[in-house]
């Protein structure tokens, strides 16, 4: 009728449902497995906790879903507090082999691509007078430290794996150290 609006609401929308084909609280699962091991280990681990079987590209998909909202995340994090005087800074950059799928090198086996992995923290100095150094060194190895070592101020550890059109580590190596710079910039001005 003339001035009556007709709205169209998708089901999926109305009851809420996940973008994905599994539930949230599976999806939740997938994303804690795939922390602690590889895709083919995590559904054989549901298919036979749950009974739930999965195939290792809706794992993947899952995994590409929950990765798309990772700047959001980074964005979203409060700003770290800057350094207490006499604090130290610390950047820590590693590189870490992520296995590929036979798929991806041509059936060969064991090859893996090279991620990276940045840290940035500040901690305490621990100050040792000559005596706690000469104590420790000449210490039994099981005995425990005589000095409780400082805690870091506000860790954070991010990674990266990508790739440019040349198949070159340069993208993440970029991400990761304009990630870097900007977390000393904000911890010490």
């Amino acid at each position: 009728r003339e001035g009556q609006k007709l709205e169209a609401i998708p089901l999926d929308a109305q009851l809420q449902l996940p973008e994905a084909c599994t539930s949230y609280l599976l999806q939740d699962w997938n994303a804690q497995l795939m922390q602690a091991m590889p895709y083919a280990q995590a559904a054989q681990f549901l298919e036979r906790f749950l009974g739930v079987r999965q195939s290792v590209q809706t794992l993947e998909r899952d995994q590409l879903h929950l990765s798309a909202q990772g700047e959001a995340f980074w964005e979203q994090l409060p700003a770290p507090t800057p350094l207490p005087p006499g604090a130290i800074l610390v950047d820590s950059v590693d590189g870490k082999g992520v296995c590929m799928r036979p798929g991806e090198t041509g059936g060969e086996r064991g090859k893996k691509k090279m991620a990276i992995l940045g840290a940035v923290y500040g901690i305490a100095p621990c100050v040792r007078t000559p005596a706690q150094v000469l104590a420790a060194l000449f210490a039994d190895a099981a005995a425990p430290a005589s000095v409780a070592r400082p805690k870091p101020l506000d860790k954070h550890v991010r990674a990266c794996l990508k790739r440019d059109a040349e198949d070159t580590t340069a993208a993440q190596n970029a991400e990761i150290f304009a990630w870097l710079a900007q977390q000393n910039a904000l911890r010490d001005p």
